[in-house]
């Protein structure tokens, strides 16, 4: 009995699957990054840079509110490839003065 053709399968479904998981919507998850970056304080972001790699996204924001900051938030998948994503802050410092670029 070939196994050939059902390993070919399995493997294009899985190829599929890991594909829809990474390139999946990621409007949710932008939300969840926007709620981190503020902090749990009333402020307005602005986001300047967004990364993606195979295990989670990288936000660089600028913030807006008592004082105008610079900051990374980082989410991850719990489980690698498969799971919810947590949204942490990974770098945060003072923004540089740009009053005169902001819209």
């Amino acid at each position: 009995m070939d196994v050939r053709p059902a390993a070919l399968l399995l493997a294009l479904a899985g190829l599929a699957w890991v594909a829809w998981s990474q390139l999946g919507e990621e409007t949710a998850l932008r939300q969840e990054a926007d709620l981190t970056a503020c902090r749990g304080r009333v402020c307005t972001v602005r986001l300047t840079k967004k990364s993606r790699n195979l295990f989670g996204y990288a936000f660089t924001y600028r913030t807006y509110g008592e004082h105008a900051l610079s900051l990374t938030v980082t989410c991850t998948r719990a489980l690698w490839l498969v799971g919810s994503y947590r949204c942490e802050l990974s770098e945060l410092g003072p923004a540089a003065d740009d009053r005169w670029e902001r819209e």
